[in-house]
């Protein structure tokens, strides 16, 4: 008896020691992420950990080293990545089945050393496939830990598997039973298509959220300038895709001083591929085979054919073998390596992408593909059970089923190639489809998604918003307003550019990963600007609370380097840096307007992200700003509340200049006397008169008067309790 009340006791300590340690030693904004592949080539997961971070968490990567991750996720000080050991190769020495177990033991101690060793996470996500060892070894961790447990169905581990091994072998029905029972236990589930979604539940009784893939910021269209430079760069190394011409390329040369595709051009096609057992790609070597005969046999006119193959895998040296037997004539295969920030290039300076994932299972859908419609490149994929889920044929791309299809598709779309109208019409088709796709992911003022608050407010009206308090500090400097559309593409924005004198970056509560939204825009903004300051036109932007922190994540190119502060509903004065005089911004401001500034809270604030000088050298970018001012918060973390770009006249105030004259929202600290609405003229007056440096005008009075803001109607959102006093609130139909 005293025995058994000996052990309660102990068992009783040895759980309050447990939870003890737990709360001390768990942070309760981690989250750790698996991944049993290169990490490098892991998009889903990367894409995840920026998401986790833009909500605030800490984040944890586990997973093998290759291929380089993206700089977003190198360069963040909230992401921190723990390398895996690469199994030894026995490959050579054991038979399949046992190299199999040793990989499996040797991957299951080094995983579990990694995850016992660093801190504890209060979430643990994992990618699957594959199923063993992770799936058991992660559901353990939580279970020690407390800690929440999270799949990603990207496919099922047992029908990868089944590839090489048969549906009957004994691993293959280890890892669906692993599937099977810790999918069930799993906190929440996500997967990858609405086909998945069902199958799991049907089979398994998993309930499972459908979170589809959609391409990272780094997918965009890119202009003409920016695709010569890729392809000239890359045909340094590639002597395949030079040009006969100086600074020329295959694809694009100089005609009268201004980069052009060339008229007589070879057609573009591009694949990528991980050379696995799921993607034949012997269709694409038999459809390219029919394109060299039909070109041989004249039957139609085609061009030669570029054919960029890209990736790494286990099959990869038996296609290159069978490539190079090839005796072709107008197709040429190049293979190149390319490091992850020159995929999304290649991939806009396509004209045409090739899909052959297949997948085993017939549920996930293709990431190459996703990543092919951020670029706005159409697609040819081949057809399988879920896929209509993103490739709709003939809408925005096509789809085929062997490689005779493929051929015809390949020879239709390329007849006549360039010139051809019917080929240009299914072009704009496809890449106008595309575009939409990419809104479901990023003096003018830019426009901003609506925030949660007004949409509550006025749910499903509107989708962009601009403070009407923006445009009275403009106006009330002496100029008039255009709103600047989110969501656009890059001539949109080039055109509008050339035509106004400058642009604000207003505040408000967006993220920066929203597709297609307001720091999309911004970057695209802030890449013109600078082109054309480097160009001696004279262009100033100014980014306010929210739009200082795009300024300095657009120099950092998009990589988040904002750490979590408390500043809200503060006035302060500003601690100026020694050397603020030698600034464009303050060089010639009045003695009075730099004591107010200096003695009096006149600057409200209103953030919850802060970025300060440590940040900024993480980033990489601290000497391309001149730091004016700091301030500190309420936790006495040092910000920087105001900087000027060295090279450019592009400013940042982390402060809300225009709540002073314009914002009269009750219960918030916004200072409104003299000495407040003095310094905010100041601001207004000095930015105005930095765009009147440039003389950018409208073709005409009538094209000028249909973009100015007087177009649209303001509401007065004060009445609905919103902290601005009136909004400009934008329908879709308005920014067409």
């Amino acid at each position: 008896m005293w025995n058994l009340c000996l052990l309660c006791t102990i068992l009783i300590i040895l759980f309050l020691i447990r939870k003890l340690y737990l709360d001390v030693y768990k942070r309760h904004k981690n989250v750790c992420i698996v991944v049993l592949g290169d990490l490098g080539r892991s998009p889903r997961i990367q894409y995840h950990a920026m998401s986790f971070i833009k909500e605030g968490f800490t984040v944890d990567i586990i997973g093998y080293p290759g291929s380089l991750p993206l700089e977003e996720i190198r360069k963040n000080p909230s992401v921190r990545v723990y390398y895996l050991y690469t199994p030894p190769s026995i490959e050579d020495k054991l038979s399949r089945s046992a190299c199999y177990v040793l990989k499996t033991i040797w991957q299951t101690f080094n995983l579990l050393w990694v995850l016992f060793t660093k801190h504890i996470s209060s979430y643990i996500l994992i990618q699957n496939p594959p199923a063993i060892p992770t799936i058991p070894i992660c559901w353990f961790y939580s279970v020690i830990v407390s800690s929440k447990f999270i799949i990603d169905w990207h496919n099922y581990a047992h029908t990868l598997m089944a590839l090489s091994l048969k549906d009957d072998h004994l691993l293959v029905k280890l890892a669906k039973v692993i599937e099977t029972y810790f999918g069930l236990k799993a906190n929440y589930n996500f997967c990858v298509s609405q086909a998945m979604k069902e199958d799991l539940q049907l089979k398994w009784g998993i309930k499972a959220d459908v979170l589809y893939d959609r391409p990272s910021n780094k997918f965009q269209p890119i202009s003409l300038t920016e695709k010569h430079m890729f392809l000239f760069k890359l045909s340094e190394k590639y002597k395949e895709l030079k040009g006969s011409k100086e600074n020329s390329t295959i694809f694009t040369e100089y005609i009268e001083n201004e980069i052009q595709l060339s008229p007589k051009r070879p057609g573009f096609i591009v694949s990528s591929t991980s050379w696995t057992e799921d993607e034949d790609f012997s269709i694409l070597l038999n459809a390219l085979q029919e394109y060299e005969n039909a070109f041989d046999q004249e039957t139609c006119k085609l061009p030669d054919l570029i054919c960029i193959i890209t990736g790494k895998g286990p099959l990869k040296e038996f296609y290159i073998a069978i490539i190079k037997l090839k005796n072709w004539k107008h197709i040429t295969i190049v293979t190149p390596w390319l490091e992850n920030e020159d995929y999304p290039k290649m991939l806009a300076s396509a004209d045409l992408g090739i899909c052959l994932h297949t997948s085993s299972s017939g549920l996930d859908l293709p990431m190459k593909v996703i990543d092919m419609f951020g670029c706005e490149l159409p697609v040819c994929a081949y057809n399988y059970k879920c896929l209509s889920e993103l490739v709709k044929h003939n809408e925005n791309g096509m789809i085929f089923s062997n490689d005779k299809e493929l051929a015809e598709q390949l020879k239709s779309y390329f007849t006549n190639f360039p010139d051809d109208n019917i080929q240009h019409q299914l072009d704009k088709k496809f890449r106008e489809e595309l575009h939409e796709f990419q809104k479901n992911r990023w003096h003018g003022i830019l426009t901003q998604e609506l925030s949660y608050s007004l949409n509550e407010k006025y749910p499903d009206n509107y989708i962009s918003y601009i403070a009407a308090s923006y445009v009275k500090f403009i106006e009330g400097a002496g100029a008039r307003v255009v709103p600047i559309w989110i969501g656009k593409n890059e001539s949109y924005y080039e055109d509008i550019l050339y035509k106004i004198n400058g642009v604000v970056w207003p505040g408000g509560s967006t993220w920066f990963n929203q597709s297609a939204g307001y720091a999309d825009a911004g970057y695209t903004i802030y890449k013109i600007a600078k082109r054309m300051n480097k160009n001696g036109d004279y262009f100033p932007i100014l980014g306010i609370c929210l739009g200082f922190e795009l300024l300095t994540y657009v120099v950092a190119e998009r990589c988040e380097h904002r750490i979590h502060c408390d500043c809200s509903n503060q006035s302060l004065p500003l601690e100026f840096n020694p050397d603020y005089r030698n600034s464009r911004m303050f060089g010639n401001t009045p003695d009075n307007i730099i004591n107010i500034l200096k003695t009096k809270n006149v600057t409200a604030n209103f953030h919850q992200y802060c970025v300060t000088k440590t940040t900024l050298r993480n980033a990489g970018i601290q000497k391309q700003f001149r730091i004016l001012s700091f301030n500190h918060d309420i936790n006495n973390i040092k910000f920087i509340s105001s900087l000027e770009h060295v090279s450019f006249p592009f400013y940042g105030l982390q402060f809300h200049p225009e709540k002073n004259l314009y914002e009269w929202a009750i219960k918030k600290n916004i200072p409104h006397g003299e000495l407040a609405t003095k310094i905010s003229q100041y601001f207004a007056d000095f930015f105005v008169d930095e765009a009147r440096k440039n003389n950018h005008t409208f073709e005409n009075e009538a094209e000028e008067a249909r973009k100015l803001i007087y177009n649209y109607p303001v509401t007065y959102t004060a009445l609905k309790n919103s902290s601005f006093v009136q909004c400009y609130l934008f329908k879709s139909n308005d920014t067409t």
